[in-house]
């Protein structure tokens, strides 16, 4: 039990020493990493404008109503990713 608490304690040490990256990345309210900062991205419209409409072919229409998927998900504990 006190190796458990000892490991949350651990894991609770870790995420208040690593909780706000971009903080620790910043120097004096400027930002020294190229991205990172506002100025890097320019405020443009919208990414995607309608400028027309066509109708759906009925015969996709009718594939995507009676389309069927199949998908599943799970744990790889071999590589510790979901």
């Amino acid at each position: 039990m006190e190796s458990a608490a000892q490991r949350v304690a651990n894991h609770i040490e870790d995420t208040i020493n690593t909780v706000d990256i971009y903080n620790k990345l910043t120097q004096n309210g400027t930002c020294p990493v190229s991205g990172l900062g506002d100025r890097f991205y320019t405020k443009a419209g919208l990414e995607f404008v309608l400028t027309r409409r066509l109708p759906m072919p009925e015969e996709l229409a009718y594939q995507i109503r009676n389309m069927r998927s199949q998908f599943s998900m799970g744990l790889f504990p071999e590589i510790a990713r979901a």
